[in-house]
């Protein structure tokens, strides 16, 4: 089911399966900021990753002994959330745990999305509750938001730019190959986001890659052939992924705020062990969340 929020400025469209954003659109010039699902390049628009992130190792991990299967980028996007409020500018939903969870993820949680509009921003948040009385919970979480470049008419995908504030360098992590989708630790660099990033589908022939973003960080999508662009902000998301679909040159990036990562080729598969893993004590939550705003 869709549901809708709004202002002044902009309206915001979500879907109840996996609490996903469908669109944002500024209402003064009628631009959509949020890919449109077209199956021809990637048929979703903004999924939100939760209990992992990218690939498990031989797509499985193990806890206590045993192993779970696990499907790409966690099962959230595939459950339908429940509307828990709603408002003409705000809305949350909320997927707690399931007989059904339980057969891939033994572990009871709360797990709460809010996405509020504030003038020409959209700011989500996420809360995640461990709900069991006595054991951790262990989790990652993400943001897989897919933004049409171009923006507009005119402008083509390599008129675009991403920068990054602070501009410093960060240390970026990349995939081993396009089959296993792990990242290679052994391959981590230190990137130039001290300067501006120009888009060009060259960037993503090896796959995704994902920079260290600890701190108050900013990554805009802009041009110097237009005034619109987009910003993603945070502030406790310490992982920033950027992709596009190769070798189809798709008109849209994802600029994608993680916590945790993918499973890199070195991992035991132990969800303990899991490099970036986020762990929460029992009866014990954690919030985090970015905001998107267009011009």
């Amino acid at each position: 089911m869709n549901f809708q929020i709004e202002n002044e400025r902009v309206v915001a469209a979500f879907d109840s399966k996996g609490a996903e954003i469908i669109s944002f659109k500024d209402k003064t010039t009628n631009i959509e900021y949020i890919w449109q699902a077209d199956p021809v390049f990637w048929a979703s628009h903004a999924p939100i990753l939760f209990p992992f992130i990218g690939q498990s190792k031989n797509k499985q991990y193990e806890y206590s002994g045993k192993a779970y299967p696990m499907t790409n980028h966690g099962f959230a996007r595939e459950y339908d959330f429940e509307v828990s409020e709603q408002s003409k500018d705000s809305i949350s939903f909320i997927l707690t745990d399931s007989e059904a969870t339980q057969k891939v993820y033994p572990f009871h949680f709360f797990f709460e999305i809010t996405y509020k509009v504030e003038n020409a921003s959209l700011v989500v948040s996420f809360q995640v509750k461990n709900t069991d009385t006595q054991k951790p919970l262990y989790y990652s979480l993400g943001a897989h938001p897919a933004f049409n470049v171009p923006m507009v008419e005119g402008t083509t995908f390599e008129d675009y730019s991403l920068s990054f504030s602070p501009k410093k360098k960060r240390k970026i992590f990349k995939l081993a190959d396009l089959k296993d989708f792990l990242l290679d630790f052994s391959a981590t660099t230190e990137a130039p986001t001290d300067q501006d990033l120009p888009l060009q589908y060259g960037l993503f022939k090896d796959g995704l890659f994902a920079y260290e973003t600890a701190g108050a960080t900013t990554c805009t999508i802009h041009s110097t052939k237009t005034s619109h662009s987009v910003a993603i902000e945070y502030d406790n998301m310490p992982y920033l992924c950027v992709w596009s679909p190769t070798p189809k040159n798709a008109p849209f990036v994802c600029i994608e705020p993680w916590v945790g990562l993918p499973d890199n080729t070195n991992a035991t598969g132990q969800l303990n062990e899991k490099f970036a893993i986020q762990k929460l004590e029992a009866l014990t939550s954690s919030k985090t969340g970015f905001t998107i705003t267009i011009k």
